[in-house]
Parts: C-alpha cells; sequence; structure tokens
C-alpha cells in the first residue's frame, strides 16, 4: 500500500475515532465555535484599520457622513469627536466580546478534551473487560492499562491541536485574502515569508517532533512496564539486595524521557522565536529599504505600519498554528497505538448469551481437545461431576490441570469436545448465567486496594449475611474478628498485609459468597498448615451434596472424593484410590 493511501486511511480513522466519541454534530459544534472566534477577532481587526483613520482623517469623517446620508445615526454623529467616541465605544465592545468568547472557547475544549479522554479510556477498559481471556495471553495486560491512562489523554490534546490548528489556519487565509485585496505588496512579503519559515524551520522541526513522539510513546510504556515489574518483585529484590541496578534502570529510563521532554520543549520555543524575529526584522528592513529609496513618506508610511500591524496579529497566530502542528505530529503515535489496540481488542469478543440448561444439575464434559499453537495439551478428555459430588483431577506440573479448569469454569472454548448441565448441551464459555453459579478458587489469590469486605464479595454493598457465612466456613472468623476494624480492615495493594493463608482463605471466601451450585479449587490448601486445612476441608465437605465441588491438585491428601481423574500429557483417565493412593486406571465415564 502506497504511503499516501496509508495517509488517508489513518486520517479516516482518527475522524471516525472522534466522530465516533463525540457524534458528528459534536465535531462539527466544537470546529464552528472556533470559527466563529476567529470571526470575531478578524472584525477586530478588520475594523481597527478604518476606526485609526477615522482618529487622524476628519475628510473621512465627512465622507462617511455623505455615504450614510439621511440614515438617523448620521444626523446624530455629525461631530468628529462623538463620532470618534462611538467608534471607539463599539470597538471595545467588540474587543470584550471576542475576549469572553475566546474564555468560553477554551472552556468548551477543555471539556470536550476531558470528555474524550474520559470515553476513550472507559471505552477502552470495557472492550478489554468483555475480551476473551486469550487477548491476555498474547497481549500484555500492564500496556493496555498504560494504554488506557496516558493514550487516551494524548487523544485529547490531538483532538484540540487539530481544531486549533484548523480555526489557525484560517484566520492566517482570510487575513492573507483581505491584504490581497487591500495591499497586495504587504501580501507578496506575507507570503513568502510564510513559505520561508514552513522550508527552513517548520517541516524539519515538525518532523523532529513526530519522532520525539514515537519515542516518548515507546519510553513511557516501558517505564509502566518496568516500574509495574518492580513493584511485584518488591520483595525478592529487597531479599537478594539488588536496589541499585533497578534504580540505575529505572533512572536511564526517566533521562531519555526528560531529554526527549526537553527537545520539545525547545522546539516549541524555536519556532516561537524564528516566527517573531523574521516578522520584526521584515518590518525593519521595509523601513530601511523605502528609506533607502527616499520614497514618499505618504506612499511608504501606510505599508510600514501595515505590515507591522498585520506582523503583531499574524505572530501569535503563526505561532499558535505551528504549535497545533507539532502537538498533532506528538501526540499522533500515541493515538495510533491507541486505535491499533481497539482494534485488536475487538478481535478477541467474549459474548455470552442466555442458554437453556438444567440449573443445578449434573456437570459433563465429552471429548474435549485443546492445543496451544501446534501443541496438544488435552485430548479427547471426559470427565463427570455429579449433582453434589466431589472430584479430583491430581496429576503433575504441566500435565494440563489448570487448562482443563480453565475450560470447564467457561474461561477458554475447547478446540473439540462437548459440554453438558443435566442432559442439556450448553456452552460454559457463551454461558450467560453459568458463570453467577460458579465458585472458583485459583492457586494464586488476586486481590484489591480495598477492604477485606470487599475483596471477599466484589461489590462495593455486600450482603452482610452472605458474607458472614462466607468468613465463617472459609474460617476466617477469626482472623477479622481480632482486626480493630474488622470486615473494613484495608488489605493494602497486592494484599501486602495478608499471610499467604490469609489470602488463600480469602480467596475461599470469596467464592464461597457467591453461593455457588459449583466449586472449583485449584491446589485449595497449598497455603494452609495441616489444621487449617483440614477446618476448611471440613467446612466444604459439610457442603457435600448439595455443591458440586471439583478439586485440582498435585496430590490427592485429604481430599475425600467420589471420583477421581488422573491427568498425564494431556490424557485424562478415571482412576481408583485406597487411602488416597492412585491405584488403577479404568476407562473415563
Amino acid at each position: 500500500m502506497s504511503a499516501p493511501a496509508s495517509r488517508m486511511q489513518r486520517a479516516r480513522a482518527l475522524v471516525g475515532f472522534f466522530v465516533a466519541l463525540l457524534g458528528s454534530v459534536g465535531v462539527l459544534r466544537v470546529f464552528l465555535s472556533g470559527l466563529a472566534v476567529s470571526a470575531l477577532e478578524l472584525g477586530g481587526l478588520a475594523l481597527l484599520f478604518p476606526f485609526l483613520k477615522l482618529v487622524t482623517d476628519p475628510a473621512f469623517h465627512q465622507s462617511l457622513l455623505q455615504w450614510a446620508g439621511d440614515a438617523p445615526m448620521a444626523y446624530m454623529l455629525r461631530d468628529h469627536r462623538e463620532s470618534v467616541l462611538v467608534a471607539g465605544l463599539a470597538l471595545m465592545l467588540l474587543f470584550v466580546i471576542r475576549g469572553w468568547a475566546t474564555a468560553a472557547l477554551v472552556r468548551y475544549q477543555a471539556t470536550v478534551g476531558a470528555r474524550i479522554n474520559r470515553e476513550s479510556s472507559g471505552e477502552l477498559i470495557n472492550t478489554a473487560l468483555s475480551s476473551r481471556y486469550q487477548l491476555f495471553l498474547k497481549h500484555s495486560p500492564v500496556q493496555i492499562a498504560g494504554i488506557s491512562y496516558s493514550n487516551t489523554t494524548h487523544a485529547a490534546l490531538l483532538f484540540q491541536s487539530m481544531a486549533t490548528a484548523l480555526n489557525e489556519a484560517l484566520l492566517l487565509a482570510v487575513v492573507l485574502i483581505g491584504l490581497l485585496v487591500t495591499n497586495p505588496a504587504v501580501f507578496v512579503s506575507l507570503v513568502a515569508l510564510a513559505v520561508a519559515l514552513g522550508l527552513g524551520v517548520f517541516r524539519p522541526l515538525s518532523r523532529r517532533v513526530a519522532r520525539i513522539g514515537r519515542q516518548t510513546q515507546d519510553i513511557d510504556l516501558a517505564r509502566h512496564r518496568f516500574v509495574f515489574a518492580m513493584a511485584n518483585a518488591i520483595r525478592d529484590i529487597k531479599i537478594m539486595g539488588i536496589e541499585i541496578p533497578f534504580s540505575r534502570r529505572n533512572q536511564s529510563l526517566v533521562d531519555q524521557h526528560a531529554s526527549l521532554a526537553a527537545d520539545y520543549q525547545t522546539i516549541a520555543t524555536v519556532q516561537r522565536v524564528a516566527v517573531e524575529v523574521v516578522l520584526f526584522c521584515s518590518v525593519v528592513a521595509a523601513a530601511i529599504w523605502f528609506a533607502w529609496l527616499d520614497a514618499d513618506i505618504n506612499h511608504s508610511a501606510p505599508i510600514i505600519g501595515t505590515l507591522g500591524l498585520v506582523a503583531v496579529r499574524v505572530a501569535p497566530a503563526l505561532s499558535r498554528l505551528a504549535a497545533a502542528v507539532n502537538g498533532m505530529r506528538y501526540s499522533l503515535p500515541f493515538v495510533e497505538r491507541l486505535l491499533d489496540t481497539r482494534v485488536t481488542l475487538r478481535e478477541f469478543p467474549h459474548q455470552r448469551t442466555a442458554q437453556a440448561a438444567d440449573f443445578p444439575g449434573p456437570y459433563r464434559a465429552e471429548g474435549i481437545g485443546f492445543n496451544y499453537g501446534d501443541r496438544q495439551v488435552l485430548q479427547d478428555a471426559t470427565i463427570s461431576i455429579g449433582q453434589g459430588e466431589v472430584v479430583a483431577v491430581v496429576g503433575p506440573s504441566g500435565a494440563g490441570k489448570s487448562t482443563l479448569l480453565d475450560l470447564l469454569a467457561g474461561l477458554m472454548p475447547p478446540d473439540s469436545g462437548r459440554f453438558f448441565l443435566g442432559r442439556t448441551a450448553f456452552s460454559p464459555f457463551t454461558s450467560l448465567h453459568f458463570p453467577a453459579r460458579l465458585g472458583y478458587v485459583p492457586q494464586t489469590i488476586a486481590t484489591f486496594d480495598g477492604s477485606i469486605a470487599f475483596n471477599i464479595a466484589l461489590e462495593p454493598a455486600p450482603d452482610a449475611e452472605r458474607l458472614q457465612r462466607a468468613i465463617t466456613r472459609a474460617r476466617l472468623e477469626t482472623f477479622v474478628n481480632e482486626l480493630p476494624q474488622g470486615l473494613q480492615t484495608w488489605i493494602g495493594e497486592g494484599g501486602r498485609k495478608l499471610s499467604g493463608g490469609q489470602k488463600q482463605r480469602l480467596g475461599i471466601a470469596r467464592a464461597l459468597y457467591r453461593d455457588p451450585a459449583f466449586l472449583i479449587l485449584d491446589e485449595v490448601t497449598s497455603a494452609l498448615d495441616d489444621a487449617t486445612a483440614q477446618e476448611v476441608m471440613g467446612e466444604l465437605m459439610a457442603m457435600r451434596g448439595t455443591v458440586s465441588m471439583l478439586f485440582v491438585t498435585h496430590h490427592l491428601g485429604q481430599i475425600p472424593a467420589d471420583r477421581v481423574y488422573r491427568l498425564d500429557n494431556g490424557q485424562l483417565s478415571r482412576v481408583a484410590t485406597t487411602g488416597g493412593d492412585l491405584v488403577t486406571d479404568t476407562p473415563p465415564t
């Protein structure tokens, strides 16, 4: 694909992105509001010249009266001084209105920018949450989180820069058209200066800004990933005494980011100064030129004055235009990464639908197969969990136990096979109601920087009765009662205020809070001492007959299972047990 075609596709994607967030009317409103302020700016500039002529030339006043004829206003303003007073007050009112409108526009565009940031960030996170789990096996969740915060901010900055660039470009175009009509010599001079600035200053610096934007984005993502990983590994870092290497790596990233930021600010300053210097020198050069030629003052003074006044008004507009273009080039790589991430997330939709199924009922998976790339993890696996039964799956590390668990929990779809609840076929991956009847205790318990109550219920207003029942069954009651704030105790980021065993029991309480019909437990007692493990197992076995349970473990241990399966090298087989020891293979049922 050619570069122009690629640029057109990117431009369409950007426009579509902003229209999707703001609506076509919202986008149009932003640009029209900017044009309205530009029109006021031009009106003030256009009326300033006639006002100055009115002040300095009484004959101009008389010509205006003759033009007005018998109009009532002409009769009231026959006195020159009164005309100057009224015209001056009207001009001041126009500039006051322009100032108010400019402030209102800045406020409006800031509000729109905040909306773009809010909605693009929220949409990205919502799309990620509704994506398949496989997405997060291929793409870094940390990177997605970083993009949802920093890159969405640049989306707002890009839109504001686009609006500013369009407004300033139109303002400059109208000024130049006016000069072409009224003073062609000044028009030619300004066009020549603009072309020289564009080719000699703006274009090369703008390319440098684009490179800085791409490099800054890469550094931002690298910093985000590194700091997140360092925070997770802080215990290991402290134990091994390797703080200095990590500090140096972080400082290197910080230094690179600071250097790029300094380069960007320098370019912005250089462009502004270049505009001011060139326009100022052009006015001085024009004065020298006319003086050197001994030109008639009546001819040269209006040209020099017009050039000076226009330079004063054009210089800020040209600087704002250059800054807006730089902002666009700088933020564009961030927004392109954001758009690419949105496309990627939408390639992994996870949609759930209402499905007829027998809740609760026996749960059966038949002929389940699953591959990770070219590697076969499960092959023709069949497993049954009767209503209220306790079933265990044992096997060595890497045998595929976690994959089987993920498939049974509906986290991923299988490559082959079927699932049944009772006699009804269904898909745990797409079922809308199945997750609400499932309790799940993983090996590693995810925690949030919140209260114990929130970390169990995962909802802001938990049911007190269900919460108390869950902590009692998980043997958390004594621990919670000893805390000054009880269930409202903050456990800290990553649950750093909890021991491994307390985290494990919190995970069990979380699963039991849902009053599940099916309970899946992955190495549920691995972090518990023997006494607590026996107590927790006793509470779980008290639900036997009402709650179907699947234990996934390396060793059968104290689990009194009704049925045991062994998984090894992707092959699932049912086995008989004697005192917790696996003794014989039997066909799977």
